[in-house]
């Protein structure tokens, strides 16, 4: 069945806590004490903003983007692949490499560059 598009997040009543709330983007949002002026406020302009930002929430300061977050692993990356070193001890503080099996051949256990 296709996915409609078209329709508007409703304004509902969270079972649990009494409060109302609305669904958007994958996650409920709390609005205050279901009925009341201030959550219906608070509801119609969480979906304008929505609506105007295609549909989307919009991303906070605090919240990290993917890219961001990908960016700043490429600029680390170098250090964690120095040649010889396992990625087991990339977290030896926390986590001490556990040997490898004596099954395994150890150039898979072994990180060098080319």
């Amino acid at each position: 069945m296709p996915r409609l598009t078209q329709s508007l997040p409703k304004y509902a009543k969270h079972e649990q806590s009494g409060q109302a709330v609305v669904y958007l983007d994958g996650r409920d949002i709390l609005l205050g004490t279901f009925g009341s002026a201030a959550s219906k406020e608070k509801f119609n302009s969480l979906v304008a903003e929505w609506l105007n930002n295609n549909r989307q929430l919009p991303v906070t300061a605090d919240q990290v983007a993917v890219m961001d977050l990908v960016s700043r692993f490429l600029e680390v990356l170098p250090d964690l692949l120095r040649p010889g070193r396992r990625f087991a001890d990339v977290g030896a503080g926390k986590h001490p490499p556990r040997p490898a099996p004596a099954s395994y051949d150890q150039k898979l256990w072994m990180v060098t560059r080319q």
